[in-house]
């Protein structure tokens, strides 16, 4: 009976390790320069316009691609979920006072919903500094915001605050 309890008990450690190490393994994956995808794109069109965003950064979406293509800028995650640890500023961005008034020098909005884009857009245009810019990252195609430039399926828009 001592032998199955051991048994029972390598077993048990070695699926703990084996566990561990997927779970390793899939948020290494997570974050991978893959190169091509809707990610990819975003990483590149930013790329592109890494001149005119500046040294503070804050994005309101998804941020993978901003992560990957602004290494070197402070960057600000905005988000309403106070349970998330990436999210390092908290709040809805519903209205022109939702956000800081001019603390950032671009701020990034990655596919903002359809219904709640206007008031977005109003939060982000005072969130910004006076020489700041907004940038919105949406699929191609978008009626709304002309492309300034575009990649694959996606298109990035650049607005200054006003």
């Amino acid at each position: 009976m001592g032998n199955v309890n051991q048994l029972r008990a390598n077993l048990v450690n070695s699926f703990r390790l084996l566990r561990r190490q997927l779970g390793s393994l899939r948020r290494r994956v997570r974050t991978w320069r893959r190169p091509v995808g809707m990610i990819a794109a975003d990483r590149r069109l930013l790329g592109a316009e890494r001149a005119s965003l500046g040294a503070d950064v804050a994005v309101l979406g998804e941020s993978l691609a901003v992560r990957q293509a602004l290494p070197d800028v402070r960057l600000d995650l905005i988000g309403n979920d106070p349970f998330d640890s990436s999210v390092t500023v908290l709040s809805d961005c519903l209205g022109p006072g939702s956000l800081p008034v001019g603390r950032w020098s671009s701020l990034v909005l990655v596919d903002p919903p359809r219904d709640q884009r206007s008031t977005l857009l109003d939060a982000a245009a005072t969130a910004c500094r006076v020489d700041g810019v907004v940038v919105i990252l949406v699929d191609r195609g978008d009626a709304e915001w002309p492309a300034d430039r575009i990649r694959g399926r996606r298109q990035l828009a650049t607005l200054p605050p006003a």
